[in-house]
């Protein structure tokens, strides 16, 4: 087994090929490669990162397969849950050739002779919201069979060999579990790492079924200090202020998205900025509330820092955003962490954060990009914490103002757009010419917010 990242579109390593069409920034992730199958996705940043649906990714498998035979594939997307049953026979060289796309995508790989291929599709922290490191951590897994036949009286069991880890429920007996299917059982699995500084710890899920048949999947999962609750943080969502940046630079930016008021409400996106010696930091923030960032959207930036410290690294600030049916009174617990100059060695602060959801969505959906693809497809991904009801171009040459090209977005897959509800709305241009142009984004959501976002665009 193994696994690889990179941030290349076309690569090719331990035997597979793998192109994408990927013309953004981002990374693509193969992960538990066995002959039996293997995870992929096409992420904006790592690990967090919204997953790239509209980009078509091409993997041929290395030469571990006869040739000739027909094999059954199993394509599962985590995000959607679809799932694709495909034959296919294996090339003069032994290789199988698959076409995918940049979600989360479970791939299982099996003979014609049905046989099951168990993995783990996710887990989920219980009755808290991240892991701490020294104390009891509780978590529930999602079984996935990716293979062609049911999986019957599955047994699972978790070790791990980190010192200091204590595992005091390690086993759970899942009944079956059929091709396709992803299975969600209520039995958690307990540990407890000792090492309260500790930030990862790893471990392997065995899996095996009434045939004795086996499979072992690794995993980590992230932990967190026990930190103090940090008071007193200014909520940007939609307002200007002065913030440090670059390391020892302060600069005034409009931050956030919202009616700038300073109180989070549902729909917004918005920045949490504590202030310390003297200035408001740029914070990095986790949760894993479902009311945050609806759809997978995540939007996390980079504050560039090595013309202070000459060493080349960034501080990482979040902008979540709110679901717009967020109730009233709801409460978002995050944990946040900033850095503070002090080269080459930075101070790095960590707290909790809470911030609580008052009033209701009146923030209008805004543009974050808007770019020009092959085959003349105008793309605009789209922030709302809620559904968008309508989104249209307008398209203007900037020498020539005449020129004026007004055309529909859609995020339903259909129409020249890629991917069904990534937030990325499309439509396909009549082939304008070679010039620099203004985009103006316009864009309703379900309560009826309408907001409009421009940008300058070169087509050559």
């Amino acid at each position: 087994m193994w696994h690889h990242i990179d941030v290349y579109p076309a690569f090719d390593v331990w035997g597979y090929s793998v192109t994408t069409d990927r013309h953004r920034p981002g990374f693509t992730a193969l992960e538990n490669v066995t002959p039996y199958g293997f995870r992929s996705s096409v992420r904006e940043w790592l690990w967090e990162g919204q997953c790239m649906p509209s980009v078509r990714l091409s993997i041929a498998t290395d030469n571990l397969y006869i040739k000739d035979k027909d094999y059954e594939i199993v394509d599962v997307n985590r995000r959607t849950r679809e799932t694709r049953f495909i034959r296919q026979k294996a090339d003069n060289n032994g290789r199988l050739h698959l076409e995918l796309d940049g979600d989360w995508h479970e791939v299982g790989i099996t003979t014609v002779n049905a046989s099951p291929v168990l993995t783990m599709a996710g887990f989920a922290i219980q009755n808290t919201d991240w892991a701490i490191a020294g104390e009891g951590v509780s978590f529930k897994i999602d079984l996935l069979n990716k293979g062609t036949a049911l999986a019957k009286n599955v047994i699972a069991t978790l070790r791990s060999s980190n010192p200091g880890v204590t595992i005091s429920r390690n086993q759970i007996a899942l009944g079956q579990v059929a091709p396709g299917e992803i299975l969600s059982p209520e039995t958690p699995l307990l540990f407890h790492v000792e090492d309260s500084t500790r930030e990862i710890v790893q471990f392997e899920l065995d899996l095996k079924d009434e045939a004795n048949r086996e499979w072992e999947v690794p995993f980590e999962v992230r932990l967190f200090p026990n930190v103090p609750e940090l008071r007193n943080v200014q909520i940007a969502d939609g307002r200007r202020f002065r913030v440090q940046v670059g390391g020892n630079q302060t600069e005034e930016r409009f931050l956030g998205i919202g009616n700038g008021d300073g109180i989070v409400n549902p729909g917004e996106s918005f920045l949490v900025l504590p202030k310390d010696q003297g200035e408001f930091h740029l914070t990095c923030l986790y949760t894993g509330d479902p009311y945050v960032n609806p759809a997978g959207l995540n939007l996390r930036y980079s504050d560039y820092w090595g013309k202070y410290d000459h060493v080349g690294g960034s501080a990482k600030y979040s902008m979540p955003t709110v679901a717009a049916n967020c109730p009233p009174g709801h409460e978002l617990v995050f944990f946040a962490e900033y850095w503070l100059p002090n080269a080459p060695e930075h101070t790095i602060r960590r707290s909790l954060v809470r911030a609580r959801v008052q009033g209701k969505d009146q923030t209008a959906p805004q543009a974050r990009w808007a770019q020009v693809s092959p085959g003349n497809l105008l793309e605009a991904q789209l922030i709302e914490g809620a559904s968008v009801k309508i989104a249209k171009a307008i398209l203007t040459r900037i020498d020539k103002p005449a020129f004026r090209v007004e055309i529909e977005l859609n995020d339903e897959g259909k129409d020249g757009d890629r991917a069904a509800g990534d937030r990325i709305f499309s439509g396909t241009l009549p082939y304008p010419p070679d010039g620099t142009y203004h985009v103006h984004i316009e864009a309703v959501d379900e309560s009826g917010n309408q907001g409009s976002s421009t940008f300058e665009l070169h087509n050559n």
